[in-house]
C-alpha cells in the first residue's frame, strides 16, 4: 500500500537559480536528498553507515546497546552504532519510512532477508530486481548496474518528512 499524496499541510521548499547561459536553469527541492539504495542477500539488517543520512538522529538499538557487531563479507566485525528511523520518498513523491542500523558500510543496503521477513517477494533477474507485496502489488524495482541492484529514492530532511509513511520493504 503506498499513499499517493504529501498531504495538504505539505509545503516543499523550490528554488530557482538563474543562469545568463541559455538552457542552464535548475529547479531543486532541498527538502529531498537523492539516496540511493542497494539490495544485498547477504546483509541481516538494512543498514547505512551515520554520514549516509546527514542530520538525522543516532538512537541506541537493541543491537548497539548489548554490543552487537555484524560481520563483513571478508570476515571482520563492525560494529553496530544504533540506528536511525529514515524518512524517504519514491520518485513520485510517496511517503515511507525505514530502519536502518548504523555501521561503518561503503552504502546503504536493504536486507533482502529482511524485506522477506515483512512478508514481502523479492525476485532477481538479469536487469534487475523488484520488491512485491503479499498481494503481488510492485513495491519497489531495483536496476542492475555494475553487479549490484540499485534503486534511488529520495531521503526527506530531518524535520521535512511528512506524517504520513507507508511500512517500507
Amino acid at each position: 500500500q503506498s499513499r499517493a499524496c504529501l498531504g495538504p499541510e505539505a509545503t516543499l521548499e523550490t528554488n530557482l537559480l538563474e543562469s545568463s547561459a541559455e538552457g542552464i536553469n535548475a529547479v531543486s527541492d532541498h527538502a529531498v536528498l537523492p539516496f540511493e539504495i542497494v539490495l544485498d542477500s547477504g546483509a541481516a539488517e538494512h543498514v547505512l553507515d551515520q554520514s549516509d543520512a546527514p542530520g538525522y538522529i543516532l538512537e541506541a538499538s537493541a543491537g548497539s546497546a548489548r554490543g552487537a557487531t555484524f560481520t563483513a563479507a571478508n570476515g571482520e566485525a563492525i560494529v553496530n552504532q544504533g540506528q536511525m528511523v529514515l524518512h524517504l520518498a519514491s520518485r513520485d513523491g510517496n511517503p515511507l519510512q525505514s530502519t536502518f542500523q548504523v555501521c561503518a558500510v561503503s552504502r546503504p543496503l536493504w536486507s533482502v532477508g529482511r524485506i522477506c521477513d515483512n512478508g514481502c517477494a523479492v525476485t532477481f533477474d538479469a536487469k534487475g530486481a523488484s520488491v512485491k507485496s503479499k498481494g503481488g502489488k510492485g513495491v519497489r524495482t531495483f536496476e542492475r548496474r555494475d553487479g549490484l541492484y540499485a534503486s534511488m529514492l529520495g531521503l526527506r530532511k530531518p524535520g521535512a518528512e511528512t506524517g504520513s509513511t507507508v511500512k517500507p520493504p
